[in-house]
C-alpha cells in the first residue's frame, strides 16, 4: 500500500492510498467513475485504475471531490 498526502489551497489536506486489486476481495470495477461517499464530514472516492484501487479520504465536500476526479 503506498500513501500520499496532497494540500489543497488553504492547507486543505487529500490522502490518497493505493494498493493492488488482486490483494483485495469486492474491489471496484476499472474504467467506473468513483464512487464518493460522506459520512459525518468525511468524505472517501474510491476507483480501480490499471491493477490498483484507490481510495481517496478527505474532510472535504463530496461536490469539491467529484469536481476535482472529474
Amino acid at each position: 500500500m503506498s500513501l500520499e498526502c496532497l494540500l489543497l489551497p488553504g492547507m486543505r489536506e487529500l490522502h490518497l492510498y493505493c494498493t493492488a486489486s488482486s490483494e483485495l476481495a469486492g474491489s471496484p470495477a476499472k474504467g467506473v467513475a468513483p464512487d464518493v461517499s460522506s459520512y459525518e464530514g468525511l468524505t472517501l472516492a474510491t476507483w480501480s485504475q490499471a491493477d490498483q484501487t484507490v481510495w481517496l479520504f478527505s474532510n472535504e465536500a463530496p461536490d469539491l471531490i467529484r469536481e476535482l476526479l472529474g
